[in-house]
């Protein structure tokens, strides 16, 4: 990883050249950071540590996502129920 950067993958990816990096401590904070850099892949001996971080970290931003839009889907929710109301009392 001695020569990736950001700027290295931005320049590499505006000439559609796909980045894979193999990293060189395996660890979490390098994973996340050549995630953060957006390379195309990673290549490590510690596959099943890097699975698990992987697992780990869509989980959060999954649950994130949830606590997000969690209002915003009562909302909806609550519209569509109106709608629905409303046309068994008109009839439709």
């Amino acid at each position: 990883m001695n020569h990736l950067s950001n700027d290295f993958v931005n320049t590499a990816h505006s000439h559609n050249i796909k980045v894979i990096t193999d990293d060189k401590e395996g660890s979490i904070e390098e994973w996340q950071k050549i995630i953060d850099w957006q390379t195309d892949g990673i290549q490590t001996d510690r596959p099943e540590e890097l699975i698990s971080f992987l697992i780990a970290r869509n989980s959060e931003k999954q649950q994130l996502y949830l606590d997000y839009t969690q209002p915003f889907k009562a909302r909806v929710d609550e519209l569509l129920s109106r709608m629905t109301m409303g046309k068994k009392l008109s009839g439709m």
